[in-house]
């Protein structure tokens, strides 16, 4: 509940943000500007999160593949005196996917806050 606050407020805190921003450039007759500048932030991060995820999510599965042979089909735990057959690979599959999603966010937002650096190079 504590997180789902956090986030509530972090998500209200950056679109008040960027409220104010376009309101300022709004007023100085500068709003091309801003959703210019919008458009290159969203690509940018697109661009490497969507990146940053293909290369990563590829690098587990390949490593997954390599390693199939390793791994077991199932593996048995006991809750409450009952053995469970859990298997092991849908599990490598959500953890490799929800991995990457995570560090591709954290990368895209990384270079998100450099687009002018990016803007210029091209």
């Amino acid at each position: 509940m504590a997180a789902l606050a956090l986030g509530v407020f972090l998500c209200a805190r950056i679109g008040l943000s960027y409220w104010v921003d376009l309101l300022w450039f709004q007023s100085l007759g500068y709003g091309e500007v801003f959703w210019k500048s919008l458009a290159l932030q969203i690509a940018v991060f697109v661009v490497f999160a969507g990146t940053t995820f293909l290369i990563l999510y590829s690098a587990f599965s390949a490593i997954r593949r390599s390693h199939e042979a390793d791994l077991p089909r199932a593996h048995a735990i006991v809750i409450a005196g009952e053995p469970i057959s859990l298997s092991v690979q849908p599990v490598l599959r959500v953890i490799s996917f929800c991995v990457s999603i995570v560090i591709a966010c954290v990368t895209g937002l990384g270079l998100m806050a450099d687009w002018p650096t990016l803007a210029l190079f091209w």
